[in-house]
């Protein structure tokens, strides 16, 4: 039996395949502790000796938090400023005064340096090595490995981080990893021997998964582990539910995360973490601070602005009556009566604490406190729409042709706003939304990759020794799966570009892949030039057997809703705002907005203007009446 586990700012949710269909737990998330939650979810789900998928945050909140292990940085000598220095480009262009994000290490020495000497002067934890040419032969570098491993430290070298060009995110991804490392390793470790006899597998950020022995051995792999699992729910969601393309969007207690699902799972080489280029290849997701928990609060010039604080899960919300002082997303919820309580009502809402925290904010506003409730929402969904824009409009993507795969405890709530802000006229609320990243993860095969740039100009064809390199990697991967089932498939793919153009487009392996090249670059950008094509670096994907998670049929009802009617409540929606339960609906049922639909995992509201239809499995389809 699998058990998928997201670890969130606020819940850590867990699902596992049973007979039938999926059973379900939720318990609040331990920041301090993470694994604590995880060992309550199995309680609670009463299972044990089963195969535990996990999503973990561990390496993410270790950079974001710049809580990790102490880090010598070994380079050529010369460059031990490379790290540094990085690149010209400001995150901000107009920033004045920009702050650019600390180095992750604590000092640097060439690589003829006395590097155990200055390891012991800086009570260094990890050490990371990175040389300058080490994509093309990593000997120098393995040589530095062997000399320095009688310091008893862990070691990142980067042509097994990342076995590519470009020295600087090369050196940035290597750091990360040594950075990550200790914590990493010591949490699998000890979660792995508290779910024994059972195993433990983790989601890596390209969308599979790895046994925790690997993913310990390369943590840099599960910066984004939990964003994955959600985008791989949300494709299966929308090819269960016929949607076609699809946006992912994710919104849990402490952020947004989106992402696009168009003929499989786009990943980018470019993502940045607290400030870190890792440049490992991961499902491509933007990520803004704006979630259930969400802090609203004046900025410096007075306006209203949410996030990117979090009340996260301890104190949380006002409304959880557990100490929290703000005003969040979730109390603007509370006073507009969207929301009475969560997980099904076990968790009771206190109103007034969060009357008592908007109303306070609406003061320093001179707006009443339904006015300043309406206010927040408002800001918090024009955030979450600007990353939806940028994997969309600004590529020339109408996303009014697409489905907005809404879920994670909030993502129900705001949905049809955002859908409506953006043109989109249909929302897919998959089932158990809240739950669905763990879901993802439950279905997610195992998998793994290599890479190496090669920097071969291909006139007419594929060079012949472009062809061994791939052939090499191929085997690399399905060698990394042997012991995890071995792999099923592999994928070849070519980072490619012009002849003297500085970025890549990768394009899989296969005929005419010149000329699929040339066809995407011009989809992309409009033009094409007449240069001989660069491969620039190669790329292996091995995964193992896909193992979807299968939900039953629900029974077939008519149209009419009713027999699923909760109560009726004064809301911003309508004075008689009818509350539906998620779990009484049938297959075939429709529900006209306004209306609210609540559930274990998560509350959706029906927009005036939206009819949701309930589909064969339980999804559920939103569209906009014209």
């Amino acid at each position: 039996m699998r058990v998928g586990v997201d670890t969130g700012g606020t819940f850590t949710d867990l699902v596992a395949e049973v007979e039938g269909g999926i059973r379900v737990s939720k318990v609040a998330s331990t920041p301090d502790d993470p694994g604590w939650a995880v060992m309550e979810g199995l309680r609670a789900l009463g299972l044990e000796g089963l195969e535990v998928v996990h999503g973990t945050t561990v390496a993410t909140n270790s950079l974001l938090e710049r809580r990790g292990a102490r880090v010598l940085f070994v380079t050529n000598d010369g460059f031990e400023d490379i790290a540094v220095i990085g690149r010209q480009d400001r995150a901000g262009l107009y920033d004045l005064a920009p702050v650019r994000a600390a180095p992750l290490h604590v000092a640097a020495v060439g690589s003829s340096g006395d590097i155990g000497a200055v390891a012991r002067e800086v009570r260094a934890e990890a050490i990371a090595i990175c040389l300058l040419d080490a994509y093309r032969d990593p000997g120098a570098e393995e040589k530095l490995a062997a000399a320095v491993e009688g310091l008893g430290l862990p070691v990142s070298i980067s042509s097994r981080v990342l076995c590519e060009f470009r020295e600087f995110e090369r050196a940035s991804t290597t750091l990360a990893d040594a950075f990550v490392r200790p914590v990493v390793s010591r949490y699998l470790r000890a979660l792995a021997l508290r779910i024994a006899p059972g195993t433990l597998s983790v989601m890596l950020s390209g969308g599979g998964v790895a046994s925790a022995e690997r993913a310990a051995a390369s943590p840099v792999g599960t910066v984004l582990s939990g964003p994955a699992g959600g985008v791989l729910g949300a494709a299966a969601a929308a090819r269960r539910a016929g949607a076609g393309g699809a946006i992912s969007f994710d919104m849990g207690g402490t952020s947004t995360d989106v992402a696009v699902v168009a003929e499989g799972l786009r990943t980018s080489t470019t993502g940045v973490i607290g400030g870190v280029p890792i440049a490992i290849a991961a499902v491509e997701v933007l990520t803004v601070g704006a979630g259930g928990g969400s802090i609203a609060h004046l900025d410096d010039g007075g306006a209203l602005a949410v996030g990117p604080r979090s009340a996260g899960a301890d104190p949380g919300p006002a409304c959880y009556a557990r100490g929290g002082k703000d005003a969040t997303v979730t109390d603007a919820h509370v006073v507009l009566g969207h929301l009475r309580g969560l997980l099904a009502g076990e968790l009771r809402l206190d109103a007034a604490a969060s009357d008592r925290v908007v109303a306070s904010l609406g003061e320093h506003l001179g707006m009443a406190t339904r006015t300043t409730a309406k206010a927040i929402l408002d800001v918090a969904d024009a955030a979450m729409e600007r990353p939806i824009r940028r994997l969309t409009v600004e590529r020339g993507v109408d996303p009014g042709g697409m489905t907005l795969v809404a879920f994670g405890g909030a993502g129900g709530l705001h949905a049809c706003r955002v859908a409506t802000s953006l043109g989109i006229g249909r929302v897919l609320l998959p089932v158990a939304p809240g739950l669905l990243s763990a879901i993802g993860m439950l279905g997610a095969p195992h998998r793994a990759e290599a890479s190496r740039t090669i920097l071969r100009a291909a006139h007419s064809a594929v060079p012949p020794e472009v062809a061994d390199v791939a052939a090499s990697l191929a085997r690399e991967a399905e060698t990394r799966l042997a012991s995890e089932g071995g792999a099923a498939s592999v994928v070849i793919s070519f980072d490619m570009r012009f002849l003297g153009q500085s970025h890549e487009i990768a394009v899989t392996a296969g005929d005419d892949v010149l000329a699929r090249f040339r066809e995407e670059h011009a989809r992309r950008y409009g033009f094409v030039l007449e240069l001989p094509v660069e491969i620039v670096t190669v790329r292996a994907v091995a995964e193992g057997t896909r193992r979807p998670v299968e939900l039953p049929a629900l029974r077939t009802g008519g149209p009419d809703a009713a027999s699923a009617l909760a109560s009726r409540r004064p809301t911003s929606l309508s004075e008689h705002t009818p509350v539906y339960e998620r779990e009484r609906l049938l297959a075939g049922m429709t529900i006209e907005g306004p209306a609210i639909i609540e559930e274990l995992s998560a509350t959706a509201l029906v927009l005036r203007g939206w009819v949701a239809q309930v589909l064969a499995a339980g999804d559920l389809m939103l569209s906009r009446d014209s």
